[in-house]
């Protein structure tokens, strides 16, 4: 869908995987494998990128395929109702772009 700046209206679930323990946890490594494991076992139904709310600010590339080819709208949207780039919160596909 193009005509909005988020693109994707398909039906689907959205899956934090969070991982969590004590900095001491001797554990650490295996802990990390689940994540990284169960990550890489949902890729193929996940969606492209990932949801853009979940994202960090240095997934740029994940960020980029988040919007796919609704980046440009959106670029455009942001630079119309916020040109000072006041709202950031949502990492954005290239943030220099808005400007």
């Amino acid at each position: 869908m193009t005509e909005t700046a988020f693109g994707n209206r398909d039906p689907h679930f959205m899956i934090e995987i969070i991982a969590l323990w004590e900095p001491d946890d001797t554990r650490a490594a295996e802990h990390r494998a689940w994540a990284g494991d169960l990550a890489a076992a949902l890729d193929p139904v996940a969606l492209p990128g990932g949801y853009p709310n979940l994202l960090g600010p240095d997934e740029a590339t994940q960020i980029a395929h988040a919007y796919g080819p609704n980046t440009e709208h959106l670029l455009a949207v942001k630079r119309h109702y916020d040109p000072d780039h006041v709202f950031r919160a949502i990492p954005l596909p290239d943030p220099s772009r808005t400007r």
